[in-house]
C-alpha cells in the first residue's frame, strides 16, 4: 500500500480513481467549463486563419526545398531554413520534424496552401492551452485548482503568443510547447506510478516526449531541467521545507519562476551564442511562468475582497482585453505590408523594421517608397550592409549605376565575405564596362560562396560580352549543374551554340535542357528557331506550337511562326499570325514590317 497525495492506494484501479478524483476537483469552476473557457479564450488568433506566408514564413516554408521538393533525409541534414548545418551560414537551428510537419501538409495538398498552415498552428495553440491546464492542476495540487485555471485561462489569450499563432513558423514553439507538457504529464505518472512496468512505460514516454520537443525547436531540451526541479520540489523541497500553507505558497512560486526562467535559457545568450534573436515567439512556453506567478498574486489578492463577484469580473474583463489585444495583433500578421507598417508604429527608431517596411514594398512593386524605407533603414543603422545591398539593387535596376556602385563598394568593404554584394557590384561593373575588375567581383563572390549559379549566370553573360565564349559556356553550364532548372543559362548556351555554328549541339543541350524545365516555352521557341533555318519547317511548326500553348501571350512566338509560314509559302497563316502578334503588340515593328512585305509579294 502506497501514498499518494493524501489517497492510499493499494491497486492500478486505486491509482486511476484517486487520479480521475483529482483531476475532477476544482473548488470554483468544474472542470468541463474551465475547459470550454479555456478553449474558447484560446480562439483569440482564429482570425489569421486566412492569412498569406509572412516574414520568416518565405525563408522557412515558400523558399525552402525541404519543404517541397529536396530528398525528405535532407531535412535531417539541414537547419531550419534548408542550409547545410555545415555551411558556415548556417543558422545552426536544428528543428527537422518541424519541418516535417511542412512538409506532410504539401504532400498532402499537393501545394503550399497558406490557410491549412494556419489553421494547424491554432489548433496545437488550442490543444497546448487546454494541456496547461492539466500540468498546472498536478503541479499546484487539488487545493489551488482555481489557480490553475486562472493561469491557463490567461495563458490562452494572451497577446504575446499572438507572433507564434499567426507566424507559422510559430509552429516550432507550438509543438515544442505541446510535447513540453506531455513530457511533465508523463514524468509525473511515472513518479506517482507503484508498478515498475508502468513506471517504466512512463519514463519512457516522457523521455520521448522531450526528445520530440527538442527535435521541434531546441528549447525542448529544458523539458529535462524542469523535470528534474519538478523530482526536487514534490520529493525533498516537500518533505523536509515546505510542510506549512505558506510554505506551499513558495512551491508554487518556485515552479513559476522555474516555467519563466528555464524554457528561455536557450535564448538568453547567457550560456552560448544562439543563431536565433529575441522575438516574441521564443517567449511562448516562457509566458507560462508569467501566467502562473500572476494567478498566485490574484489568488491571493482575491482573499483580501469582500465581493469575490466584483474579483471574477475585473479577471474576466482582464481575459476580454488580452483576447481583444490578441485578436487585433494576429489580424496585423496577414500580409507583410501590415505587418511591417504596425511594426513601425511601435518601433519607429529600428533600422530593421524600415528594412522589412522597405522590402515588402518592392516586392509589391512600389521602388520609390522602398528606396525611402531602405535610406530611413541607413540612416538609422549606417552599418546596415543588407540594406545597402538591397538599395544599390534598386538603383542599379533603375540604370543609376555610379550610385549603385558606391552602396556595394560600401557593403563589401564593410563585410568582406556578403557574396551578394560583390555579384552585385560586378553587375554594375560590368554595365560600366569595366569588365576586368567586374570579372574580379564575380569571382570574389563565388570564393564566399562556392554554391552560386545565379553568379555563374552573370560570369557567363560578362564572358560574352568581351567575346570570351568558350568561358560563357563554361560558366552556365557550372550554373545548370547548381542548378539544374536554371532557364536563362538553358537559354543562353542553347542560343549561344546556334550562334557559333554549332546548331546539332545546340539542338541536343535544347533536347536535354525539356527534360528537365519540359513547361519551358522559351525552349521550345529556341528549337523551333534552330529548325526552322534548316529548313525542317514541319517539325519547327510543331515546336512553335508547343511553345504558343504555354505562353500564348508572346508576340514574338506568333511573329516567328510568321516568319516559318512566310518562308514555306503558307502566306495566309502567315498573315494570320503577324496580325495576332499585333492584336498582343501593336507596336511590334518586326510584325509591322513582316505584314508589309508579306502583302507586298501578295499584291
Amino acid at each position: 500500500m502506497v501514498k499518494i497525495r493524501g489517497y492510499k492506494v493499494s491497486n492500478l484501479n486505486d491509482i486511476v480513481f484517486s487520479f480521475k478524483q483529482e483531476m475532477s476537483y476544482f473548488t470554483d469552476v468544474p472542470l468541463p467549463i474551465s475547459i470550454l473557457i479555456i478553449l474558447a479564450a484560446s480562439l483569440c488568433c482564429i482570425n489569421s486563419h486566412d492569412g498569406n506566408f509572412v516574414f520568416d514564413d518565405s525563408e522557412a516554408i515558400v523558399n525552402n526545398k525541404d519543404v517541397q521538393s529536396a530528398p525528405l533525409l535532407s531535412i535531417f541534414e539541414n537547419d531550419f531554413w534548408g542550409t547545410k548545418l555545415s555551411h558556415k551560414k548556417s543558422h545552426k537551428s536544428y528543428r527537422p520534424l518541424t519541418t516535417l510537419t511542412f512538409r506532410f501538409q504539401y504532400w498532402l495538398r499537393g501545394y503550399l496552401n497558406a490557410q491549412d498552415f494556419h489553421i494547424v498552428n491554432i489548433t496545437l495553440h488550442i490543444i497546448v492551452s487546454v494541456l496547461m491546464l492539466f500540468v498546472l492542476n498536478i503541479i499546484l495540487g487539488r487545493n489551488n485548482r482555481k489557480v490553475s485555471f486562472y493561469a491557463a485561462a490567461l495563458f490562452a489569450a494572451h497577446p504575446v503568443h499572438a507572433e507564434a499563432v499567426s507566424g507559422i513558423v510559430g509552429r516550432a514553439d507550438l509543438l515544442c510547447a505541446l510535447f513540453f507538457w506531455l513530457s511533465i504529464l508523463f514524468y509525473n505518472q511515472c513518479i506517482f506510478n507503484t508498478g515498475m512496468v508502468w513506471k517504466s512505460c512512463s519514463l519512457c514516454c516522457c523521455i520521448s516526449c522531450i526528445a520530440v520537443a527538442m527535435f521541434c525547436k531546441e528549447t525542448g531540451i529544458t523539458a529535462i531541467g524542469l523535470c528534474v526541479i519538478l523530482w526536487i520540489i514534490l520529493g525533498t523541497f516537500l518533505m523536509y521545507t515546505f510542510s506549512s500553507s505558506r510554505s506551499n505558497d513558495s512551491r508554487y512560486v518556485i515552479m513559476g519562476f522555474t516555467f519563466l526562467i528555464v524554457p528561455f535559457l536557450p535564448a538568453s545568450n547567457i550560456f552560448f551564442r544562439v543563431g536565433f534573436v529575441i522575438a516574441e515567439r521564443t517567449l511562448y512556453i516562457p509566458s507560462a511562468g508569467y501566467c502562473l506567478l500572476f494567478a498566485i498574486g490574484l489568488e491571493k489578492l482575491s482573499n483580501r475582497w469582500s465581493s469575490p463577484k466584483i474579483f471574477v469580473s475585473m479577471y474576466a474583463m482582464l481575459i476580454l482585453l488580452f483576447f481583444t489585444r490578441s485578436w487585433v495583433r494576429s489580424n496585423e500578421w496577414k500580409t507583410e505590408t501590415v505587418l511591417f507598417n504596425s511594426a513601425i508604429r511601435v518601433c519607429p527608431l529600428n533600422a530593421k523594421v524600415h528594412y522589412n517596411v522597405a522590402k515588402s514594398a518592392a516586392d509589391l512593386g512600389n521602388s520609390t517608397h522602398a528606396e525611402l524605407e531602405y535610406k530611413t533603414a541607413l540612416r538609422l543603422n549606417p552599418n546596415y550592409t543588407q540594406a545597402m545591398n538591397n538599395l544599390g539593387n534598386l538603383l542599379k535596376d533603375r540604370q543609376q549605376y555610379i550610385e549603385a556602385e558606391k552602396l556595394f563598394r560600401r557593403a563589401v568593404k564593410l563585410q568582406e565575405d556578403f557574396a551578394a554584394a560583390w555579384m552585385n557590384l560586378g553587375i554594375v561593373l560590368s554595365a560600366l564596362k569595366k569588365h576586368e575588375e567586374a570579372e574580379k567581383c564575380y569571382l570574389t563572390a563565388l570564393s564566399h560562396r562556392t554554391k552560386y549559379p545565379d553568379c555563374y549566370y552573370n560570369l557567363g553573360v560578362l564572358y560574352l560580352e568581351v567575346k570570351r565564349f568558350g568561358e560563357a559556356l563554361s560558366a552556365w553550364k557550372n550554373a545548370t549543374l547548381q542548378k539544374e532548372a536554371h532557364r536563362r543559362a538553358w537559354t543562353n548556351i542553347v542560343l549561344l551554340l546556334d550562334d557559333l555554328g554549332r546548331s546539332r549541339e545546340a539542338l541536343s543541350v535544347a533536347n536535354h535542357a525539356l527534360k528537365i524545365i519540359p513547361e519551358d516555352a522559351s525552349m521550345y521557341f529556341n528549337i523551333a528557331n534552330i529548325l526552322g533555318k534548316e529548313g525542317n519547317f514541319l517539325d519547327a511548326e510543331k515546336y512553335f506550337k508547343s511553345a504558343i500553348a504555354r505562353n500564348p501571350n508572346n508576340p514574338m512566338f506568333y511573329t516567328n511562326l510568321g516568319v516559318l509560314y512566310h518562308r514555306w509559302g503558307k502566306f495566309d497563316e502567315a498573315n494570320k499570325m503577324y496580325n495576332k502578334a499585333l492584336q498582343i503588340n501593336p507596336n511590334l515593328q518586326g510584325a509591322k514590317e513582316n505584314l508589309r512585305k508579306l502583302n507586298s509579294i501578295r499584291l
